[in-house]
Parts: C-alpha cells; sequence; structure tokens
C-alpha cells in the first residue's frame, strides 16, 4: 500500500485526464479516507469515505490484477477505469457472467 500522499499525487499524473477525478475527490481532509496500490506500471486509488468505495485504477495485465488483489474483495466498489483495463476486471469479478444471471444486457 502506498501512504505518501505525495508519491500518491505523482502516480496520478501519470494519467492527468482520468485521475482528474481522484485527485479533486482527495482534499487534504479527506485523505485518511485514501488508500494507494500500485505494482508495475498499474495504479488504484481507493477512496473509503462512502458506503460504496471509489476506485481510480490504471493500468493492465497483471500489474492491475496484483493491485486490485491488494485493494481487496468489497461488497460493492464503483470503479473509474479505463477501457484497456476492463479484461482484467471482468477475469477479477467475473460481472459477465453475474449480469447474465441477473438478465442484464452487456455493452
Amino acid at each position: 500500500m502506498i501512504t505518501d500522499r505525495q508519491r500518491i499525487q505523482s502516480l496520478l499524473r501519470k494519467d492527468p485526464i482520468r485521475a482528474a477525478y481522484a485527485v479533486a475527490t482527495s482534499p487534504s481532509s479527506a485523505f485518511h479516507y485514501c488508500s494507494g496500490h500500485g505494482c508495475g506500471d498499474a495504479f488504484a486509488l481507493a477512496f473509503r469515505r462512502y458506503e460504496t468505495p471509489i476506485s481510480w485504477a490504471s493500468g493492465e495485465g497483471r500489474d492491475l490484477a496484483r493491485v486490485l488483489e491488494e485493494i481487496g474483495d468489497e461488497p460493492k466498489l464503483d470503479l473509474q477505469v479505463c477501457e484497456e483495463s476492463l479484461s482484467v476486471l471482468e477475469e477479477r469479478y467475473k460481472w459477465g457472467s453475474r449480469m447474465a444471471a441477473a438478465g442484464i444486457p452487456q455493452w
């Protein structure tokens, strides 16, 4: 886990468009609700201030899978990710089969 605020901000700046949300929602007063997780080129910021945690993630492949494993299992999670991350997320959370079982159309 990455706890240094400057290190987290530095990692978020690698993808400034997608990171804008994460940076905007983590003012100094709310930083203690944040946890940063990194592996290789993958990084995720989990913001656990609300009942449903918000997580911003970037990266692909095994590195992102390791980061998601480090975040842990959450009953609910609002994920903010780029399209390249979707295959790793499907492998981790198996949401396609869950959506199909619930009769929810997929993209």
